[in-house]
């Protein structure tokens, strides 16, 4: 899963880097920021575009089942420390994870077996059988509905400008 960021954060960034022929080193401190937002925001819910549901709030075959302690989405970390730059070029920066589970978490989405008929996994001690399981969104990205959440556009704004102002100083 990877999100790219362009210039449409915002016209002044563009104008302010016009006479900058080198932009990496701005895409870089935007792209920074977008992974430190994202990595935070697995410990700091006010981060989050929305908050998660419970953890493992899921529906399987039409019940849903549920654990009343909260979603973290980091039992082992490797979510969370697979957040990078993963492309960086003159004109984008490009932020993601090579994590299978990314997408799901991200997103929500529909789980089917591959090789079996039903999935099985335990929930509060009892066997449960499904032929899907529906996964909600628990979005870490800073991204909802397609579109960035105001907060993280204004922090990378910030951080686009600074390095532009850097940049320009003589």
């Amino acid at each position: 899963m990877s999100v790219q960021l362009r210039d449409r954060l915002s016209p002044s960034l563009t104008k302010l880097a016009r006479g900058i022929e080198n932009k990496k080193p701005i895409l870089e401190a935007m792209g920074l920021q977008l992974e430190s937002l994202t990595r935070r925001a697995f410990n700091e819910p006010a981060l989050r575009p929305m908050p998660w549901m419970n953890k493992l709030t899921i529906s399987a075959d039409g019940k849903t089942f549920s654990r009343s302690e909260p979603s973290r989405l980091r039992k082992n970390q490797v979510l969370v420390r697979s957040i990078r730059i993963t492309s960086l070029t003159n004109s984008s920066v490009t932020v993601g994870s090579d994590r299978i589970q990314a997408a799901i978490h991200q997103l929500g989405g529909i789980i089917r077996p591959k090789n079996a008929p039903a999935l099985a996994f335990r929930i509060g001690g009892h066997l449960v059988t499904a032929k899907k399981v529906t996964m909600p969104a628990r979005p870490f990205f800073p991204f909802l509905g397609g579109k960035m959440i105001q907060s993280a556009q204004e922090k990378i704004r910030l951080i686009g400008e600074a390095k532009i102002k850097a940049l320009t100083k003589v």
